[in-house]
């Protein structure tokens, strides 16, 4: 980092806005945009001051660039222009990240970067603090001991609906990578009171995640915990491993079949349950991707094909509601086909890539986290999902190396 007097002010500046928007991460994001804005303005400057070079910046975003000029070449095909657009103003994010952060790796030292994950770590903190309190503020607390008993763990976790601020999913994902970005750290930590209180947050999260209960959560989380305890068990004997991991899988999976959705959906066979919804919802997606398999409808089409779809099929709630696919490899391929299918899996497969290649352990963890999470959710529909992908992804690929810690295969 080699800056000048003058602009050491927009230095900070741009490095304050990146940890306002870490922090605003788990809330509402409806100002988030805002932020973004200014962010870009003061990156503009600091680039020119650093003399940022065109092909550098594209570089950094090559991969977003291709996936979104393929979705803005489909705007050609695409009648629903309206629609189209908007998904397109969703997507500005995907390819002003890179550029972002490419800046602020240029003017911040590097040690400074690591409290972006500590003020994200903060912000979900403080998200539990701020939902709990408006719970205790809107519940009875009187009925609510009275019912103790009467219903099941995972009916009472649907009764706090804790999601106040965004859709169930995608907090619930927030958290998990908070509880990675923490395990991370304590693999490096040495100071016994910080390992304490860092464990503690681990479990807060983790019940947190539970309540919420978001299955696509729920099961990541259960690959990262297997993850995590097949990375300690390594320096044991073959046999060791195998049947400690065994027991503490068989443990997992018992408390979140009786703890969980996950065992509510096993155990209740009801009709039109949501898990059968989200099949029909899939299956649907299916069909509008046969019947246009290389360039699909268009970014501005596609759910008006699935809609249609919906209500061919008989799934006319669906149809009412105007469901997309929840899952966003159905989704862009009803949208822009095999071709833009291709675009989207480059952008998870380089980077997986990368982290197998330089045993980089947090970027093979988001890319789990954020391909798990494609599988249940069109997470590019929404803006809290697309600046998930676009800030973390991009953040561990641009500033890399942030943490010590590495896969030891």
């Amino acid at each position: 980092m080699s800056l000048n007097t003058s602009s050491r002010i927009l230095a900070r500046i741009n490095f304050i806005f990146a940890i306002l928007f870490v922090f605003l991460l788990p809330f509402n994001n409806r100002y988030i945009t805002y932020l973004i804005i200014v962010w870009t303005v003061v990156s503009i400057i600091l680039a020119r001051i650093n003399k940022t070079g065109i092909k550098e910046i594209l570089r950094s975003s090559l991969l977003f660039l291709i996936f979104y000029l393929i979705s803005l070449f489909s705007l050609i095909y695409s009648e629903d222009l309206n629609y189209g657009i908007k998904n397109l103003e969703t997507w500005v994010s995907l390819i002003i990240m890179p550029f972002l952060l490419l800046t602020l790796r240029k003017t911040t030292v590097k040690e400074n970067l690591k409290y972006l994950i500590n003020t994200f770590i903060i912000g979900l903190l403080l998200y539990i603090v701020i939902t709990l309190t408006i719970f205790l503020i809107k519940t009875d607390i009187k009925s609510l001991i009275s019912s103790l008993g009467t219903f099941s763990f995972t009916d009472y976790a649907r009764y706090f609906s804790l999601s106040y601020f965004q859709h169930e999913s995608y907090i619930s994902m927030y958290f998990v990578w908070g509880i990675i970005l923490i395990i991370n750290r304590l693999f490096q930590e040495k100071r016994f009171k910080y390992i304490i209180l860092e464990l503690c947050l681990v479990l807060v999260f983790s019940f947190y995640i539970v309540l919420l209960g978001s299955r696509a959560a729920l099961l990541t989380l259960l690959i990262v915990t297997i993850y995590y305890i097949w990375k300690l068990l390594r320096g044991f004997s073959f046999w060791v491993s195998i049947i400690s991991t065994s027991l503490v899988l068989i443990l997992l999976i018992v408390g979140m079949l009786n703890y969980t959705r996950i065992g509510e959906t096993m155990k209740r066979n009801e009709k039109n349950s949501t898990t059968e919804i989200r099949i029909s919802l899939w299956s649907d997606a299916f069909e509008v991707f046969k019947d246009a398999p290389l360039f699909g409808y268009g970014i501005g089409d596609g759910l008006n094909k699935m809609i249609d779809k919906h209500n061919e099929n008989g799934n006319t709630k669906a149809g009412l509601l105007r469901l997309n696919a929840h899952n966003q490899y159905l989704e862009t391929a009803t949208q822009t086909g095999i071709v833009g299918l291709v675009s989207l899996f480059l952008i998870l497969l380089i980077p997986l890539i990368i982290s197998i290649r330089d045993r980089y352990e947090l970027l093979f963890l988001c890319i789990v986290i954020i391909s798990i999470n494609f599988l249940f959710e069109s997470m590019l529909v929404r803006l809290t999902g697309v600046l998930f992908l676009a800030f973390w992804l991009n953040f561990l690929l641009i500033i890399p190396n942030i943490s010590e810690s590495e896969m030891n295969y």
